[in-house]
């Protein structure tokens, strides 16, 4: 009979790819090879080792994901919260806040591919929206019972 295997192999931690004398750190988000701390490189969320970190559509996708999610991503729950923030202000744009805020509520579903998402953004422009809209009208009934124009 043989002797029982030991396992050391398995206690051992994994060396750099690139490096082998060098304790790793992480593996690739890209390509799944163990990297050590010098060269490692970051792209937004994820760490890459020094072959795909350097290259260019590594950080393009990275700024690809970050302009999706700014201008891209429902962008009807971004107009409304401008809307709701003008229609503070100006009485025309109050119930078109509402209507944008209700129409970017319905576009958010976290489970497409990319999620979109905004909803607190949909939610603070039907709110503002609404909030604008008694305002203005609050302030028009005042103005008719005081037996005043509504424009001076």
């Amino acid at each position: 009979m043989s002797a029982p295997a030991t396992s050391t192999a398995l206690q051992e931690t994994p060396c750099c790819a690139h490096h082998p004398g060098q304790e790793a750190v992480g593996t690739c988000a890209r390509c799944g090879a163990f990297y050590c701390e010098a060269e490692s490189i970051r792209h937004g969320e994820h760490t890459y080792c020094e072959s795909c970190g350097g290259r260019p559509e590594v950080g393009h996708l990275e700024r690809l994901e970050r302009l999706w999610d700014a201008r891209e991503n429902n962008p009807l729950a971004r107009h409304a919260l401008v809307c709701g923030l003008a229609g503070l202000v100006v009485p025309v744009a109050a119930p078109l806040a509402m209507g944008l805020g209700v129409a970017g509520l319905r576009r958010v579903n976290l489970e497409a591919t990319p999620p979109i998402g905004k909803r607190q953004q949909a939610l603070a422009g039907l709110v503002l929206g609404g909030l604008g809209l008694v305002g203005w009208t609050g302030f028009v009934l005042w103005r008719l019972s005081q037996g005043r124009p509504l424009l001076p």
